[in-house]
Order: structure tokens, then C-alpha cells, then sequence
């Protein structure tokens, strides 16, 4: 009697917050058969937080109940819709002789209500070029969609939504055999936690599933599609940037008496700043800011202004665009760099991620970056040198010159560069002016952040270059020695990353393979 009124009371609560906040409410789904039930979080978030289902129209979602083929492949491709893993093509699934190539049933047209959806992951799972494909797991000429799906059927579906496993552990239900016809389907959920079996061991694969167990698998693969969403490798990751750093005076202008050049150079970077962020400036407020501050940098640049830095910095970033600017720009700024003191650690950052992949020579390049790291005292912001240093060796497709920077512990070879003069300065007495003993970093005493750039960025390399297994080594090996929980989900998905990557290698060596073969 006490379980009834406590449930009693929950629901004129719910219904109360209902009332007032009748905005939200008109969109949250719940259904009052579903409490105290095993699923009733999972079902709510099918429910609300992704609208996977829609339940019935009287309120109900009757989670114990079976769900038919074609309600379970439905919502697999809203799954995957929503996670970007599906792309619709209506007019190829609306084209009749297009669908009966994809799926030969005779009793599935376009009268069924779900038919566009069963061809589109029909279509999606045959694109794989796996040894099985859709009719594979459903055969014969008949679907049957409104029949219940059992747990095999299901599972075999949700292996095409989920990403590699990390491991390949063989499942060990009482039930199921290692000679089992679907045996890697069904071990690459379980070891992506995706299908974990009933208490007593058992798998039950002639078993029909439920709404429940439906809706469970799909929050898991919906997570685990993440993985697969979000790029974990896809450019060289820096160590404490802050996240706003995009207009910087590459000098102290604090503490010096300020000329009329330092004047119209700090208003020309102020309007620039304003206008990245405003997009236009104000009739009433014009009389602040500098209506042309791209011309006036130019006329400081070619009247000797001592800020090369900052002139040639925002000339580069300012027109680039428009098409190549003078090499001696890239020279000028960074001869200027070279020989000052003056110039901070994240204002080095933004001058080292300008795009160099125009310069013929990188040697004055790297040389800059040496110099930078052998006068940061700091060891975590010494790391960002060595990132940019690859950054720029990618970027001119240099991988291997790279990816050495991280396996070597030096990063200072005067032997590089180039002893011409540019524009009247002598490179080789700027090197001699600015020289400082290279000092080493001691790896193990860099932060958790600065080791996971490390590895991530070594294997992003790697990726690059097309050394597969060796980035999945060195992610696996990064994090084990980190042995840090805060970077588990980086790791595990740039590993899957990597995964996908392997697989779509072994596909394309498999198929070159049969082709010569066939020849």
C-alpha cells in the first residue's frame, strides 16, 4: 500500500511540473508503464534525449514486449542518421528497380511504413563488403518486417553500427559456440560492452528481444558511434593554448613611452580585433578606430617600424588569402623573431602556425623554432616548439622528418640552414647573436596533458604517413605508461580511429590480393 502511494505521489509531481513548465513538457515522453522497470533510464533517454522511440498512443511503451524487424531496423537508422554514420538518398531508395537490387522481397514495397528506412541500412550494411550482407542475415525472398527479430538477428544488425573493439576477447556464453555462425558479430559487441548476456551466462540467440533490451542496445551503440563521430586525430594538438589568442602586439607596450607609429600600430590591430568580432564598425564610432589598418601596416612596414613581427604577422594572416604574398615577408618577420627576446610563448605559438607550406626553404623556419625552444625555460611549453616544428614538416608532406622530432632528443642542427643573406641580413650572425645550448626535456616529468599531445600527435603522424600498426602502438603503449583515467575516452577513440583506418587498409590489400590473383 506504501509502494502505491509513494508511486501516486511521483506521478501528481510529474504532472505538476508538467503544468508549469508546459513548454518542456509538450516535447518530454513518459510512459507510466515503466516504473520501477530495469530500463526506465535507458528507455527515457531513447525517449527524450535522442528521440529514438516514439511509444504508443496511449502513453505506453511496453518495454517487455517483442519488437518486429522492421521497428528494430528503424531505429538503428535513426541511430545512425543522427550520428552522421548513414547517409539518406531518397531518390535512390523512392527508384523501385534500385531497391529490389538492394533487397529481393517480395513482400516489402513502399506501402510498408518503414520501407524507406529497411532499404537504407539494407543499403548501408551491403556498402560494407563484408562476408555478410543484409539478406545474408534475413534469406530467402521473404523479409517478413512485422515479424518479431530475435536476439541473433539484432545483434548481427548492430555489429555494422558499432566501432572496432579495442580487444578480441572470445565471448564466453554457456550457450554459444566458438564455431558459432555470427561468433565475431557477436564477440565484437560483447567487447564493445554492448551486449552483455543474462545472469545465468546465457545468450539466448533464438530468444525474441524486447522494447527494453532494444532500447538498451542503442543507447550503448549510440555512445559508442561517438567514437566514430568525433576525429580524435586530425591535427597537431598543443600543450595550455588559451582558447582566445587571435590578436596579440608581439611586443611590451606597457612599459615604454609610446610613439606615434606604436600608436597607429596598436589602433590598427584594435580594429582588427573589433571588426573579427563586430564584422563592421559604427558610423559614431569610427573617429576610434582605423578605417583602413592594412594600409597603415604596410606604411609601417616600408618606413622601417621596429615591430616586424607584428606588421609581417598580420599582413601574412590579413591577405593571405588573396593570394601569395612576398617570401621576404615570411623571412622578414622571422630574421625579427630570431633576434629578439621579447616575444611570448603564445605569441610564438601564433607565429609558428601561419602556414609555411609556401616556403621553398624551411631551414630559417625550423631555425626559428630551435631558438624558440632553447629559450623557453619551461618544459610543457618547450613541447609546443617541437609539435608546431612537425606541424610545419606536415604541412609540406615531410612526414618522416616529423615523426623523427619524437623519437629524437635534439632539435638543433646549425648545419640546416641556409648562410644567404635575405634583404641584406646575414642569417649566419643572427644564429651566432642568438645561440643557446639545447637543453633536453625529461619526458617523464612533463604533465599528463603534455604526454597525451605527444602521443596523439606522433600517431597522428603516423596515420599520416600510412603506418597504421605503428600508431596503434604507440597510442596503446602512450596509454599504458600514462595510466590516466582523464584521458581514457582521447585514447580509446584516436585507438578506434586507427582501427577504422586498419580495416579499410586490410579491405584494400585483401581486394588488390584477389585481383592479381583472378589475373
Amino acid at each position: 500500500m506504501k509502494k502505491r502511494t509513494i508511486t501516486a505521489v511521483v506521478i501528481l509531481l510529474i504532472l505538476l511540473i508538467s503544468s508549469i513548465s508546459q513548454g518542456m513538457a509538450k516535447n518530454f515522453k513518459f510512459y507510466f508503464d515503466v516504473f520501477n522497470h530495469w530500463a526506465v533510464e535507458t528507455i527515457m533517454w531513447a525517449s527524450n534525449d535522442v528521440k529514438l522511440f516514439n511509444g504508443y498512443e496511449d502513453g505506453t511503451f511496453r518495454p517487455d514486449n517483442n519488437i518486429t524487424i522492421g521497428e528494430y531496423t528503424t531505429l538503428l537508422y535513426r541511430a545512425g542518421k543522427i550520428q552522421n554514420l548513414i547517409n539518406d538518398n531518397t531518390d535512390q531508395i523512392n527508384d523501385s528497380q534500385t531497391a529490389n537490387k538492394i533487397l529481393p522481397y517480395i513482400d516489402l514495397n513502399q506501402e510498408f511504413w518503414g520501407y524507406n528506412e529497411i532499404i537504407t541500412v539494407a543499403d548501408y550494411i551491403n556498402q560494407q563488403n563484408r562476408e555478410l550482407d543484409f539478406t545474408g542475415i534475413f534469406p530467402g525472398n521473404r523479409l517478413e518486417p512485422n515479424k518479431y527479430i530475435t536476439r541473433e538477428e539484432a545483434v548481427v544488425l548492430a555489429s555494422f553500427f558499432t566501432s572496432p573493439p579495442l580487444d578480441n576477447k572470445e565471448s564466453s556464453f554457456k550457450d554459444i559456440s566458438s564455431d558459432y555462425k555470427y561468433i565475431k558479430p557477436l564477440n565484437d559487441l560483447v567487447n564493445n560492452k554492448i551486449i552483455e548476456g543474462y545472469e545465468d551466462n546465457t545468450f539466448r540467440p533464438n530468444q525474441y528481444i524486447t522494447r527494453a533490451e532494444a532500447a538498451h542496445i542503442l543507447m550503448k551503440l549510440y555512445n559508442d558511434l561517438n567514437f566514430l563521430k568525433d576525429k580524435y586525430l586530425e591535427k597537431i594538438q598543443l600543450v595550455n593554448v588559451p582558447p582566445y589568442r587571435r590578436f596579440m602586439l608581439f611586443g611590451d607596450y606597457e612599459n615604454i613611452t609610446l610613439s606615434n607609429d606604436d600608436r597607429l600600430y596598436r589602433r590598427a590591430i584594435a580594429t582588427l580585433e573589433y571588426i573579427s568580432i563586430i564584422r563592421y564598425i559604427p558610423y559614431e564610432e569610427r573617429h576610434l578606430y582605423d578605417l583602413n589598418p592594412i594600409n597603415t601596416l604596410q606604411n609601417l612596414k616600408n618606413s622601417g617600424y621596429w615591430n616586424v613581427v607584428g606588421t609581417n604577422y598580420y599582413l601574412i594572416n590579413q591577405t593571405n588569402e588573396a593570394g601569395k604574398l612576398d617570401i621576404y615577408i615570411y623571412l622578414d618577420m622571422l630574421l625579427n623573431y630570431i633576434a629578439r627576446e621579447d616575444i611570448t610563448h603564445d605569441e610564438s605559438v601564433m607565429i609558428f602556425e601561419i602556414d609555411y607550406s609556401n616556403l621553398e626553404n624551411l631551414d630559417i623556419v625550423t631555425f626559428a623554432l630551435d631558438k624558440w625552444y632553447d629559450s623557453e625555460l619551461d618544459p610543457e611549453k618547450k613541447m609546443n616548439s617541437i609539435f608546431l616544428k612537425s606541424k610545419i614538416y606536415s604541412d609540406n608532406k615531410d612526414y618522416i622528418e616529423a615523426i623523427k622530432l619524437y623519437d629524437s632528443d635534439e632539435y638543433f642542427d646549425l648545419e640546416i640552414l641556409n648562410s644567404e643573406s635575405v634583404e641584406g641580413q646575414d642569417v649566419d650572425q643572427i644564429i651566432e647573436e642568438v645561440y643557446v645550448e639545447n637543453m633536453k626535456i625529461n619526458f617523464l616529468e612533463l604533465s599528463d596533458e603534455s604526454k597525451k599531445c605527444y602521443f596523439m600527435n606522433k600517431a597522428y603522424l603516423l596515420l599520416l604517413n600510412n603506418q597504421y600498426y605503428d600508431a596503434e602502438k604507440i597510442l596503446r603503449d602512450g596509454w599504458s605508461l600514462m595510466n590516466s583515467s582523464d584521458y581514457d575516452k582521447a585514447f580509446i577513440g584516436a585507438i578506434k580511429q586507427v582501427l577504422v583506418e586498419i580495416q579499410k587498409y586490410e579491405k584494400t590489400q585483401n581486394q588488390e590480393f584477389e585481383n592479381s590473383s583472378e589475373d
